[in-house]
C-alpha cells in the first residue's frame, strides 16, 4: 500500500484525501436523508441534501486552498531541494508553509556552501594537473599530423584539429564516440592491430596506409596504449599524401609529355638543319621549302613549350608552405646576420622559405661588401601577391653584378616561385632589390576552419557499447541538445533558417554544431525581428536537405533534447517530406518542458525563461531567440536537472519517458 501511494504525486494524494472526505460527508448525509425519508420527515431530507451540497462545496474550497498554498509549494520546494543537493540552487516561494520554506532555503544554502567548499578544495588539488593537461592539449592541437585516440571497438576518444579537418566524409564529421569506420576503410587498421597483437614489445608500432571514403590516401602509424595490449585502446596518427601523390603523378605525366613532344621535334629540326647546311643539299625553291618547314617546326615547338609551361604552373609544388611575412623577414635577418630594419604587412606567403633564405643569404652579404648600409627589408601587398624589397642607402646594384650573383640554384629558386629579381633606384637616393611573390592572402581572411583545441573524453576508453538505449543509465547516454530558428510558427508550412546543437558526452558539452539554412522563400519581417536572420544572410547558405543531413549525422546515436521538442522535430520531419532523403529522425526525444514538470510540478510555468530563472541560469539578451543561445540555455538547464531527476529514482531513459507521459497534457510525448 505504501509503495502504491508513493507512485502517486503529492497533489494527487491530497486531492484523493479531500475527495474521500467529501464522499464520506455525502454518504453520511444521504444516510440521514434516507432515514428521515422513511420516517416521513421531508423537511429533514431537504435540509440533509442542502447541507450535503454546502459541505461538498466547503471541502472543494478547502482542497483548492490547500492545493494552491500547500501542495504546490511543497512540490516546488522538493524540486528545489533536490537541485540543492547537487550543488545547484533553484528559486521557490512558499509563504504559507510557515518555517518550512525558510528551513528548506537554509538547508539548500548550507548544502550549496558545503559543495562549494568541497569543489574549491578539489579545484586546488587539481590545479597543477589542469595546467599540465592544458599544456599537453596545446601541444596536441598544434601537431602537424592528425592524432586520434581510439577505444578497443575503434570509437573516437580524442581527436585534434588536424584530424577534424582531415577525416571528413560527405556529411560525416569526426566526433567523440563515433566509429572510425565512418571515415576510413578499416581493413588496414584491423591488419595493423592484428600485427601488434603478435608483438612482445609494448612500444611497438605498425605503419599503415589507408584511404578515406572520399578517396584520400593516408599514411600513418598505430600504437597500443601503454599497458593496454592490442585489445585495448590505440593511438593513430595520419597524414594526407593523396594530394602530394597526385601532384607527383601529374609532374611525371608532364615530364613524359615533354619528352614525347620535344624529342621528335628536335629530331625533325636536326634533320632539316642538316639538309640546309649540306653543300650538296637542295637549292632554289627546294631549299626555300626546307627552310619554311624548319620555321614551321620551330613555331610548333614554341607553342608546345608554352602549353606545357602553363600545365607545369598548375601543378602544386609541395615544397611550398604557408609562412607569415613577419616570420620570413625575421628569418632573413637571422640568416644574413645583418641588422636589418623590418617592415611587413599581415600577409601569409606560400613559398619555399628555406630556398628564399638561401637566396637572400647569398645576395645581402654581397651587397654589404660594396659598402652599402642601413638595410631595410620590406614585405608588402602588391596586387594579388606581395613584394619583397631589400632597401639600402647608397648606389644601386648593377645588373651585371646581380646577374653574376644568380647562379643556377638561385635561378631555380626564382623559377619555382614564378618570379624574378631586379634592382631599382628610389627617388630619395636609396636603392633596392625587388622580388615579387604571387598568390597571397591576408592573415585576417584566413580563419581556422576548425577550433584550435583537442576534443577528448578518456572515460570512453573503458565504456562498453550501449545495448538497449532505453535501458542505459542516463549518465552513459550521449545527448544532442538543439534548437531551430524559422520563418514562422507552423511546423507544416514554415521553413528552417538556422539549426544549432550541442553534443553532450559524459555530462559535458564536447562539440557544437551551427548552420544557416536557405529556406527557399523570403523570411517575414516579423520573424527577422525575433531572430535577426535576414534574406541576405541565408542567400548563399546550404539548402534544407544539406543542412538537415549534416545535423542528422551530428546527432547520430544520441538522444535528442529540446525545449518544446514537438515544434522542432515537426519542422525537421516536414522539411524531409518536402525534400525526401534516405534518413529519418527516429531518435529518442527528451523535452525539457516535461522534465521541468516532473521535477517542479505541472502547475509551475515551464517556459525556457521561467525554467532558466528557476535554475539560476542567465541568458544574455543578445543570445535569447538565437539558435545557439537557446540551445546553450537548454543544455545548461538539462544538465542541472539531470542529477535531481536521478534522485527521484529516474535512472534510465525508459524511466524518464514513463514519468514524462504523466504530464502529457502539457506537451505531446514523441517517444511512441
Amino acid at each position: 500500500m505504501e509503495a502504491w501511494g508513493a507512485r502517486l504525486g503529492l497533489r494527487l494524494r491530497v486531492f484523493l484525501l479531500f475527495a474521500a472526505l467529501a464522499v464520506g460527508l455525502v454518504l453520511a448525509l444521504l444516510a440521514g436523508a434516507w432515514l428521515g425519508g422513511r420516517q416521513g420527515q421531508e423537511r429533514l431530507v431537504v435540509m440533509a441534501l442542502v447541507s450535503g451540497l454546502l459541505g461538498v462545496t466547503l471541502v472543494a474550497g478547502l482542497w483548492l486552498l490547500f492545493d494552491e498554498h500547500v501542495a504546490r509549494p511543497i512540490e516546488a520546494l522538493a524540486g528545489a531541494m533536490r537541485l540543492a543537493g547537487w550543488g545547484d540552487s533553484a528559486a521557490f516561494d512558499a509563504p504559507y508553509l510557515g518555517d518550512l520554506g525558510p528551513a528548506g532555503a537554509a538547508l539548500g544554502e548550507a548544502m550549496s556552501a558545503q559543495n562549494t567548499r568541497m569543489a574549491r578544495e578539489v579545484e586546488q588539488a587539481l590545479a597543477q594537473a589542469a595546467t599540465s593537461q592544458a599544456r599537453l592539449e596545446v601541444l596536441l592541437a598544434d601537431m602537424p599530423v592528425a592524432v586520434l585516440l581510439l577505444s578497443r571497438d575503434l570509437r573516437v576518444v580524442l581527436y585534434n584539429p588536424q584530424a577534424a579537418a582531415l577525416l571528413v566524409a560527405g556529411e560525416a564529421r569526426p566526433g567523440l564516440g563515433r566509429n572510425l569506420a565512418d571515415f576510413v576503410e578499416l581493413a588496414p587498421i584491423l591488419h595493423a592491430i592484428d600485427r601488434l597483437s603478435h608483438e612482445e614489445d609494448p612500444e611497438a608500432r605498425s605503419d599503415l596506409l589507408c584511404t578515406t571514403h572520399g578517396g584520400q590516401v593516408l599514411t600513418g602509424h598505430l600504437r597500443c596504449l601503454p599497458g593496454s595490449g592490442a585489445e585495448g585502446g590505440h593511438v593513430l596518427t595520419l597524414q594526407d599524401v593523396s594530394a602530394q601523390s597526385s601532384a607527383s603523378r601529374a609532374a611525371m605525366a608532364l615530364n613524359a609529355e615533354i619528352l614525347a613532344t620535344i624529342t621528335p621535334a628536335i629530331a625533325a629540326l636536326h634533320s632539316l638543319l642538316d639538309t640546309l647546311t649540306d653543300p650538296q643539299g637542295p637549292q632554289g625553291e627546294d631549299r626555300s621549302r626546307v627552310r619554311m618547314a624548319a620555321q614551321a617546326q620551330v613555331r610548333s615547338l614554341t607553342r608546345d613549350l608554352h602549353r606545357l609551361g602553363q600545365q607545369a604552373e598548375r601543378i602544386p609544388d609541395w615544397t611550398m608552405a604557408e609562412i607569415r611575412a613577419s616570420d620570413l623577414a625575421e628569418a632573413v635577418r637571422a640568416r644574413t646576420g645583418r641588422p636589418l630594419t623590418l617592415a611587413t604587412s599581415s600577409l601569409i606567403l606560400r613559398a619555399d622559405a628555406e630556398a628564399l633564405l638561401d637566396l637572400w643569404g647569398r645576395i645581402v652579404p654581397a651587397v654589404d661588401r660594396e659598402g652599402r648600409g642601413e638595410f631595410r627589408l620590406e614585405i608588402t601587398a602588391e596586387g594579388a601577391g606581395a613584394l619583397m624589397a631589400l632597401e639600402w642607402q647608397g648606389a644601386p646594384l648593377p645588373f651585371a653584378q646581380l646577374d653574376a650573383l644568380l647562379g643556377p640554384s638561385e635561378r631555380q629558386v626564382l623559377d619555382r616561385h614564378r618570379s624574378d629579381i631586379w634592382p631599382e633606384t628610389l627617388h630619395d637616393g636609396r636603392a633596392r632589390l625587388c622580388l615579387p611573390l604571387r598568390d597571397l592572402a591576408p592573415a585576417a581572411d584566413r580563419p581556422d576552419r576548425y577550433p584550435r583545441r583537442v576534443t577528448y573524453d578518456f572515460d570512453l576508453l573503458d565504456r562498453q557499447p550501449p545495448g538497449d538505449i532505453r535501458l542505459t543509465p542516463l549518465e552513459q547516454l550521449t545527448y544532442v541538445v538543439f534548437d531551430t530558428e524559422t520563418t514562422g510558427l507552423d511546423p507544416e508550412t514554415d521553413a528552417i533558417v538556422q539549426i544549432a546543437a550541442q553534443r553532450i558526452v559524459n555530462g559535458r558539452v564536447c562539440e557544437t554544431f551551427e548552420i544557416l539554412v536557405n529556406p527557399d522563400r523570403p523570411i517575414p519581417a516579423s520573424a527577422q525581428a525575433i531572430h535577426g536572420i535576414s534574406d541576405e544572410m541565408v542567400a548563399t547558405a546550404p539548402t534544407a536537405a544539406i543542412a538537415i543531413g549534416r545535423f542528422h549525422h551530428f546527432a547520430r546515436d544520441a538522444v535528442l533534447v529540446a525545449h518544446n521538442a514537438p515544434f522542432d522535430i515537426g519542422l525537421l520531419r516536414a522539411a524531409l517530406r518536402r525534400h525526401p532523403q534516405p534518413l529519418t529522425f527516429e531518435h529518442p526525444v527528451l523535452d525539457t518542458v516535461l522534465l521541468s514538470a516532473i521535477l517542479f510540478g505541472q502547475s509551475q510555468s515551464h517556459t525556457l525563461d521561467a525554467l532558466c530563472d528557476r535554475l539560476g541560469i542567465l541568458i544574455p539578451p543578445e543570445a535569447r531567440h538565437s539558435a545557439m543561445g537557446d540551445t546553450d540555455a537548454t543544455a545548461r538547464a538539462f544538465l542541472r536537472m539531470l542529477p535531481a531527476l536521478k534522485s527521484k529514482g529516474l535512472h534510465r531513459l525508459a524511466d524518464l519517458i514513463i514519468a514524462a507521459r504523466k504530464h502529457g497534457r502539457l506537451i505531446r510525448d514523441l517517444n511512441l
